[in-house]
């Protein structure tokens, strides 16, 4: 169905869950008692038949976001402002928790790591880092999140400079120690300018 494999899905599901946040309120429950279970049943039932990833992104309070060039790596984002992707659970996994804030009724969104606070945004030369909100001036930090393969995995367009999340190759390095093993492998994350999208650009939303 094409209409899983667009944006617009984002945004029937961000509708669906302000709906539904709306019908559990106290303000509809003061007017609109009658009608309430009603409510509740349609709004859950069309949460309950989307994506178990779209509903990850819009209702847990926070997701990892694996490779799918690169299995059991996730979105990493460190203290200084670099992002990797690292083996799930890397150091704890703190730095691979990520809390997402919709912009745009769910046209783009913001992902920002639940360790240091840090937004994850993209530049024009295809570098992509994490950093504090008050220090990102334009869109940069916003991304349009495009599900493909019924919502399976996700491509992360940057809104401001339309670069694509992308994880590199693996790499191993005892720089990069993990607490489990003297050699650590991990992959360098940019935001590419690219016209043939690849696994190595697809993520998926746990």
């Amino acid at each position: 169905n094409n209409h899983l494999n667009s944006y617009q899905l984002l945004m029937v599901a961000c509708k669906i869950k302000q709906e539904l946040d709306f019908v559990n309120s106290n303000y509809y429950l003061q007017y609109y008692v009658r009608d309430l279970q009603y409510y509740v049943n349609t709004y859950t039932t069309l949460k309950n038949n989307l994506p178990s990833s779209v509903t990850a992104l819009l209702w847990d309070s926070y997701v990892l976001i694996e490779s799918r060039k690169h299995s059991g790596y996730t979105l990493y984002g460190s203290a200084r402002g670099n992002i990797y992707t690292y083996p799930y659970n890397y150091e704890g996994g703190s730095n691979q928790k990520w809390i997402v804030y919709l912009s745009d009724h769910g046209r783009y969104f913001r992902l920002n790591n639940k360790q240091n606070e840090l937004f994850l945004y993209a530049t024009g030369d295809g570098s992509a880092y994490g950093d504090y909100s008050s220090s990102i001036k334009d869109y940069s930090d916003q991304w349009q999140i495009t599900p493909i393969e019924n919502g399976d995995y996700f491509y992360f367009e940057n809104r401001a400079n339309y670069r694509i999340l992308d994880a590199n190759d693996i790499f191993c390095s005892s720089v990069f120690s993990c607490s489990s093993s003297r050699l650590c492998c991990c992959t360098t994350v940019h935001a590419y300018s690219s016209y043939k999208r690849t696994n190595y650009q697809q993520w998926k939303i746990l």
